[in-house]
């Protein structure tokens, strides 16, 4: 229950793709990656952009997938410094006796390696109290957001002004409260996209565009791609596009 305000799910990947690269679509989410076969641990900002990758190098990997603002208690690093980047987590003070790759590389399976990725998060995350309000502030704007309420009526919501909207949102999400509603909404239609769903203009629609224009046009920036281009490399896993 400590982690529940701060991260939404732990992850285990292991797979050996022959392809060699693939692109990674924006989901203005903050992860902690970490490599099990060349153990090294990285804080990876909230993404606005694609991104590609070589799989060859991330054949086993162990993470974490920060809730919007849930990172910021990890490393109190203002979330905008990290947008589109990673950290290790040497540079941001946590050195350790036993770096927490090692740790994990060693795991015999991938259950031991979650069990002990979770007991090393509950041991540097704050226990949850009032203290924690700005997370609770942000959460509700995030919520809100993604509904589609539009920034200035979120920050009415708030009840505070917007420069310390814009500094509290900035500071723990890791992007602009517009940069946020965009990726949000692009990623509504990935996950339906994914999902075998191909009606653009009802897409349009229900996820918040103008119209089928629209949804093209912001599709093509933030992917790289048009949606009818949109081939995951599984779709379960609807961020991962074989390039």
């Amino acid at each position: 229950m400590r982690l529940v305000p701060y991260v939404e799910t732990l992850w285990f990947y292991e797979s050996a793709h022959t392809h060699g690269r693939e692109v990674v679509l924006p989901s203005a989410r903050s992860q902690l990656l970490v490599n099990l076969e060349t153990p090294g641990a990285v804080l990876r900002g909230a993404s606005t952009k694609a991104t590609a990758v070589d799989p060859a190098g991330m054949r086993r990997m162990i993470g974490v997938l920060f809730r919007p603002g849930g990172a910021f208690a990890l490393s109190s690093v203002p979330g905008l410094h990290l947008q589109n980047a990673g950290v290790a987590l040497d540079d941001l003070g946590l050195r350790e006796d036993d770096p927490l790759a090692d740790r994990l590389s060693r795991a015999v399976d991938a259950g031991e390696a979650l069990t002990a990725l979770e007991r090393w998060l509950v041991a540097r995350m704050p226990t949850p109290t009032a203290a924690t309000a700005e997370l609770g502030m942000v959460t509700a704007a995030t919520r809100w957001l993604a509904a589609g309420l539009p920034v200035g009526d979120v920050v009415d919501r708030m009840g505070t002004s917007r420069s310390r909207f814009v500094r509290l949102f900035g500071a723990h999400v890791g992007t602009t409260a517009k940069q946020y509603a965009s990726v949000t909404r692009f990623q509504r239609v990935v996950r339906a996209l994914a999902a075998g769903e191909d009606d653009l203009a009802q897409l349009a629609l229900r996820c918040g565009y103008f119209d089928q224009a629209h949804l093209c046009h912001d599709f093509r920036k933030l992917s790289g791609r048009t949606p009818t281009a949109y081939r995951p490399r599984d779709a379960r896993e609807p961020n991962h596009i074989v390039d």
